[in-house]
C-alpha cells in the first residue's frame, strides 16, 4: 500500500519541539558544528525533526550564526549551500519522506494491532450453541 493512497501526506502530524499540528513535518539533518582551522576540519550533523516554523529556526541558528565564525571557509563551501536550499525547501508542503515512511509504518502497525484485537475479541466471544446432530442428520435429545 503506497503512502498516497491512503493521504498520509496530508496527515496532521504533532511537532515534537513545539506540539503545534501541521501538514509539512520535516526531517534535516543540521549541523551541530562546522570547525575549520586551517588543516583541521570537524563537523558534526544532527538529525532535527519539526514543523517548518521550528525547522526555519533551527537553520537559521544553525546555518546562519555561530558556525559562520567557527566554520569559516568550510561554512562557505558546505554550510551557506546548504543552509540555503534546506531554507527554501522548508517551505515545501507535505512531510518528508522519512517522516511520511514513519507515518506509514506506525499506521499499518494499529492496524495491525486492532485486527489482532478484533480476532482476540471474536475468539473469546461464547460460540453461538448448535444443536448436536446424530447419525440420522437429526437433532440429538438433550442437547
Amino acid at each position: 500500500m503506497s503512502d498516497t493512497n491512503i493521504g498520509i501526506h496530508n496527515l496532521p502530524t504533532a511537532c515534537p519541539k513545539c506540539g503545534r499540528m501541521s501538514d509539512s513535518i520535516k526531517c534535516y539533518s543540521v549541523p551541530n558544528y562546522l570547525v575549520f582551522l586551517g588543516v583541521y576540519a570537524a563537523y558534526e550533523f544532527k538529525k532535527e525533526v519539526c514543523c517548518p516554523a521550528c525547522m526555519r529556526k533551527r537553520i537559521l541558528i544553525k546555518y546562519f550564526t555561530y558556525n559562520i565564525i567557527i566554520g569559516n571557509f568550510l561554512w562557505l563551501m558546505l554550510g551557506l549551500p546548504m543552509g540555503i536550499w534546506k531554507l527554501c525547501s522548508s517551505f515545501t508542503k507535505g512531510h518528508s519522506k522519512s517522516v511520511r515512511a514513519v507515518i506509514a509504518d506506525n499506521l499499518a502497525a494499529s492496524q495491525r494491532e486492532y485486527q489482532q484485537a478484533r480476532q482476540q475479541e471474536y475468539r473469546q466471544t461464547s460460540p453461538l450453541s448448535y444443536p448436536q446432530w446424530g447419525t440420522q442428520g437429526n437433532p440429538v435429545k438433550g442437547s
